[in-house]
């Protein structure tokens, strides 16, 4: 089973062009999913929760996959650390050795269009983490595939956050514990400074790290991997189009309670 996890608000317009976008990903997949969603409703945007609910639903059914779909109650008092934690909440309950965790908010965008989902599951099991964006960082939230191990790790500290913190990944640098990992980049041909810059920040918080191509990627050994190990492109797989969205909306987020604001012209 891979979970995948969804904090989203009511944009459904944005989610069916993130989903029509997407569906050559997860279609003719081998295997299950439990897609969990929570919708933040905020006022700024024209669409109801039932609406952007509705939506979510249709989309997935016309993915023509094998998926459940678990869609939380509104909450009166919108919140990205209850989101995440009410998410997290409810994957626990059913979570169990040999599923995997896909946390994907509703924004994310594929780019990197050669993949398939299951040519990245065929490099997974309990101890492998596969990030699907060029920062190759544990302690986010970012699209990564979580293999049982350090998916269970996630779940219990999202369990012990407390709802008064405000960014779940600003909470998720200080609690998630330090751990060696073995990183594998996957070279492209590409020459991007931004992602090259990002990419090799990232990488300074691991000691070993190595590079291979996407034949070599193609060919993994994975019986050889007992211990805690990563793989992440250079280049970007997902991007984010949330931003541009907001911005198009003139929606910022904020620091207050308040969660988003209208940006004052």
């Amino acid at each position: 089973m891979i979970y995948i996890c969804t904090t989203a608000i009511n944009r459904p317009d944005l989610h069916s062009q993130v989903f029509i976008n997407n569906k050559h990903f997860f279609t003719n997949s081998e295997y299950e999913y439990t897609w969990i969603i929570n919708i933040d409703f905020i006022d700024y945007l024209p669409y109801s929760y039932e609406e952007t609910k509705n939506n979510y639903i249709q989309l997935i059914d016309d993915y023509n996959i094998n998926s459940n779909i678990i869609i939380c109650d509104k909450s009166d008092n919108s919140s990205f650390m209850k989101a995440a934690k009410k998410i997290a909440s409810v994957c626990s309950k059913t979570f169990q050795q040999g599923d995997f965790l896909l946390w994907l908010e509703d924004d994310w965008l594929i780019e990197n269009k050669k993949y398939h989902i299951d040519q990245i599951m065929n490099h997974m099991n309990e101890y492998t983490v596969f990030n699907l964006y060029c920062k190759c960082k544990i302690s986010n939230l970012y699209p990564m595939i979580r293999g049982y191990k350090m998916a269970s790790l996630l779940l219990t500290i999202f369990s012990q956050m407390p709802e008064t913190s405000r960014d779940p990944e600003i909470s998720l640098k200080g609690r998630h514990p330090v751990r060696h990992f073995d990183v594998f980049v996957i070279q492209k041909n590409i020459d991007n400074p931004i992602v090259i810059s990002t990419l090799k920040t990232t990488l300074k918080n691991f000691s070993n790290v190595k590079h291979i191509t996407e034949k070599e990627f193609s060919n993994f050994d994975m019986t050889k991997v007992n211990n805690l190990t990563m793989f992440v492109f250079n280049n970007p797989f997902f991007i984010d189009v949330g931003r541009n969205y907001m911005k198009t909306n003139q929606i910022t987020k904020t620091n207050k309670q308040e969660f988003y604001k209208k940006i004052n012209n």
